[in-house]
């Protein structure tokens, strides 16, 4: 009990800083824009806050873009995809071009969004991608699945972007070190292969905050996100 009691703090000590709970979902940026980004933190499913996100969300905001930092409910794997598909749906009803932005296990729920065709495009920092595996690696996880409220198999695939990846997935970003002992890059590795408009930057480092990564990885979408608001309107013209 000891020894997974210590796991569980390493884990969200390496996977994002915890914040005192936010209510509710945070906006930045003019509520008139044109293209929108969904932020979504990290901190393993259970753990972090938009807080976390806040300065992403902040930079998109002096972009022009509207950013909405989601509130996603804590330990609830279908509920957290639930909210993030009405997210994209609300700012796609407005006639927005949406983009999603996501670390670590936001990063999946990114990528998952990206997959299934709810936004247009997005970018993920170490994100996990295959629940299903990650899951059976309890010595990487450690033990905080007794925080999530439904880690039945059918509910792990549901909710991992590799079930999803295909050749009509919309383009996005991935960054994932190379060292990473949190979330595997071999879960980024096989996602490419599955998914050919993914572009996947692997990069020094692992999972911690203060990698050059993460440190640079809003920055990367914000050019990222521009690249492809440029094509969609190269192909509005054409």
């Amino acid at each position: 009990m000891r020894h997974s009691l210590w796991l569980l703090l390493v884990l969200a000590l390496l996977v994002l800083p915890c914040s005192v709970a936010s209510a509710h979902d945070q906006y930045c940026g003019p509520a008139g824009a044109a293209t929108a980004v969904i932020v979504i933190h990290g901190g393993s499913f259970f753990l972090g806050t938009p807080d976390d996100t806040a300065a992403s969300c902040r930079a998109f905001g002096a972009r022009g873009w509207r950013a909405v930092n989601l509130d996603i409910p804590s330990g609830d794997l279908a509920g957290q995809a639930r909210d993030v598909h009405v997210a994209a749906a609300r700012e796609r009803s407005r006639r927005r071009t949406v983009f999603v932005y996501g670390e670590s296990s936001g990063g999946g729920l990114a990528a998952l969004a990206v997959a299934r065709g709810w936004v247009d495009g997005g970018f993920a920092w170490a994100p996990v991608t295959d629940l299903v595996s990650w899951k059976a690696n309890e010595a990487r996880t450690g033990g905080f699945w007794a925080w999530i409220s439904d880690s039945s198999r059918s509910t792990l695939k549901s909710v991992s972007a590799i079930t999803w990846a295909s050749r009509h997935s919309a383009p996005m970003l991935v960054v994932h070190g190379r060292s990473d002992q949190v979330v595997s890059v071999s879960q980024s590795q096989r996602l490419k292969l599955r998914w050919p408009r993914l572009t996947l930057q692997i990069t020094a480092g692992g999972h911690g905050r203060s990698e050059p990564s993460h440190l640079n990885a809003t920055k990367s979408s914000v050019t990222y996100f521009s690249k492809l608001l440029a094509a969609i309107a190269r192909t509005r013209v054409g």
